[in-house]
């Protein structure tokens, strides 16, 4: 969150009026009624919108100067969208969860599948707002050959998380290509493989191995390890009367001092 702080403060300077005015008219468009401050940064390397209550959208030095305007603007949308649908929020709280549940599979796996439907909203958003699909895939090709990755609680064009989604399948979304069918299934078998893994895994756990089974391994431990086969129970929580049961088992004693109040 330092490191965003520091985005938002430090080698920034305002866009030329013309991109203000544009920023207005899509927070139009998107319902967005909260004013949305626009910067060149010299510290990022893609387009970025940062905050909730202060948002802000970065763009690179000289960006604006090396895409047409129709770029210029499919990219605005893309990044006013996130403001609008409040991204920046859950997406604090997905880091939080990513961080307490770090050590879970099934958690970074469903965290991945979060953060690419996410920018697929963000592009049907940007889609309606401009509506031009070949000129928005163009950008974001020209984008990625530009784009660094992201701090995590940035929320930037090309995605803003160290498994951000494939370019191509975000251009073949973009202009309505279906997608191979390879793929589909190899996603499916993924998916069914990941699902039998936490099935077995929580069967598992939910059956641990009895006391008697623990107790039969240790009758079973060979005499030449030189361990002592005497067993002493204390049981602290029933009491029985003032006396000693001894009880012989082959190849071990097991006393149990009962005492009964």
């Amino acid at each position: 969150m330092w490191q965003v702080h520091k985005l938002q403060t430090q080698y920034v300077r305002p866009v030329e009026a013309i991109w203000q005015a544009k920023i207005e008219v899509l927070s139009a468009r998107l319902g967005l009624k909260k004013a949305i401050a626009l910067f060149e940064s010299a510290l990022v390397r893609s387009p970025m919108a940062i905050g909730w209550l202060k948002p802000v959208i970065l763009l690179p030095i000289g960006l604006v100067n090396q895409l047409s305007p129709a770029e210029v603007e499919a990219i605005l949308a893309h990044e006013l969208a996130h403001t609008a649908r409040r991204d920046w929020i859950f997406n604090l709280l997905q880091a939080f969860v990513e961080a307490l549940f770090y050590y879970h599979p099934a958690v970074w796996w469903v965290s991945a599948v979060v953060r690419r439907e996410r920018e697929n909203c963000c592009d049907d958003a940007a889609l309606a707002a401009t509506g031009n699909p070949l000129v928005f895939a163009k950008a974001l090709v020209q984008v990625q050959e530009l784009a660094a990755p992201a701090p995590m609680l940035a929320l930037g064009i090309g995605g803003s998380s160290r498994r951000r989604p494939l370019l191509l399948e975000r251009i073949r979304r973009i202009l309505n290509q279906p997608q191979q069918k390879s793929q589909v299934m190899e996603k499916l078998t993924a998916t069914a493989i990941l699902l039998a893994m936490l099935v077995f895994i929580g069967l598992r756990a939910n059956t641990p191995p009895t006391v008697a089974a623990a107790l039969s391994q240790i009758s079973d431990w060979p005499g030449s390890f030189g361990l002592r086969k005497t067993m002493t129970i204390s049981l602290l929580q029933i009491r029985f009367p003032n006396r000693e049961a001894h009880r012989k088992l082959p190849g071990k004693t097991i006393m149990a001092r009962w005492k009964w109040k």
